[in-house]
């Protein structure tokens, strides 16, 4: 079994890493508790936001798109950001879940 690492990122984030995959949740990087710039983060392979308040919404959209990662959210959520701008290529399963 691989090792799972699991780092506070303030707030409600976190970042998950395991197998290979780093999971972002709740990514409000802008609060103050923070040690990272949502601008440093290019590695998200997938980008979770529990509902869509915005200190869990935050830099999820900035972070999907400069890493190229899978926006999982609740549908009203996922919509929200598909009419923000976010590519329907980058929101999974238009809000209605995955396996992962």
């Amino acid at each position: 079994m691989s090792e799972v690492k699991i780092t506070w990122l303030g707030h409600a984030a976190f970042k998950i890493e395991a197998n290979g995959i780093n999971i972002y949740i709740d990514p409000w990087l802008e609060n103050p508790q923070s040690p990272v710039k949502w601008q440093e983060i290019k590695d998200a392979h997938l980008v979770l936001v529990t509902h869509d308040h915005f200190d869990h919404t935050g830099q999820a959209k900035e972070i999907t798109q400069q890493s190229n990662a899978i926006l999982v959210a609740n549908v009203e959520t996922a919509r929200k950001f598909g009419n923000e701008g976010l590519s329907p290529e980058n929101i999974a399963n238009n809000g209605y879940g995955l396996n992962i």
